[in-house]
């Protein structure tokens, strides 16, 4: 289905209209024709004032003297979750049950994507940024179970309650002016990133791999958390076979005293 949104270029006045396909009648009230500022927001467009496109759709043309701009509806496996004035929509997130242990919670729609959990007797802490699921610790060597695991937190066991970290935070600048684009979408990759998530950062930043790299960096270091980032990107470049590379950011950190956190009960 399309649509074409044009502004009133007087008034910022907006005329909805069916371009393509039969809609039920509770989208054809909605896409009525009507007059009124631009509902969703306005976007210029070659010195023009356009009225953006719902969530749900894209555009398909922007608009012109005359011309409206044509909204089309997200294809099915597809969402725009914000008024836009983006010319695709989002591939919706696959849960991926047997790489990443997680499991659909909430469908994707044409304006969300999907949502997943983790699957019985696995957990992430990660909350949104989560992209793969830990066992549940079974605390059979560290004295039991205290507080059972839920889908969002391990197990508490008798004994010890939190382990080493190191946060990479202050080093991360530092660190993807050496991790080329290469390795880091191979460590994404491996660590379960969706492809989505990791062409995002290409269409947010076109042209530019240096930027790509380090918003890649920034993202993968807050879905892998405090305690698992730094051991787990020194583990995958090493198995990537860039020796090198991870012996440069074992340097970066090891500049000043690295950052841990004991507590044993």
């Amino acid at each position: 289905m399309a649509l074409a949104l044009t502004p009133d270029y007087q008034n910022l006045s907006e005329t909805f209209s069916v371009l393509t396909m039969s809609v039920g009648l509770a989208e054809g009230r909605r896409m009525r024709r009507r007059r009124g500022v631009c509902e969703y927001g306005t976007y210029q467009h070659e010195g023009k004032t356009c009225c953006l496109c719902p969530s749900g759709y894209r555009v398909i043309s922007d608009c012109k003297d005359n011309i409206a701009t044509q909204c089309e509806i997200c294809q099915p496996g597809f969402f725009a979750t914000h008024p836009n004035n983006d010319q695709t929509c989002r591939r919706c997130r696959d849960c991926d049950p047997e790489r990443t242990k997680m499991e659909k919670q909430d469908s994707c729609s044409r304006d969300s994507d999907t949502v997943c959990r983790c699957q019985e007797n696995y957990f992430c802490d990660k909350g949104h940024l989560c992209r793969t699921c830990q066992p549940c610790d079974t605390c059979v060597e560290k004295g039991g179970v205290k507080i059972p695991c839920t889908f969002t937190n391990n197990t508490v066991c008798h004994g010890v309650e939190e382990s080493k970290g190191v946060d990479l935070n202050p080093y991360l600048q530092e660190i993807s002016s050496i991790l080329t684009q290469k390795y880091m979408i191979g460590v994404a990759r491996c660590t379960g990133m969706t492809e989505a998530d990791i062409e995002q950062h290409e269409l947010n930043h076109p042209k530019d791999a240096k930027e790509q790299t380090y918003r890649l960096l920034v993202d993968w270091s807050q879905s892998q958390g405090l305690n698992e980032a730094y051991p787990t990107l020194i583990q995958k470049l090493l198995e990537l076979k860039a020796k090198r590379i991870a012996d440069q950011i074992i340097e970066i950190v090891q500049r000043e005293p690295v950052k841990t956190m004991y507590s044993v009960k």
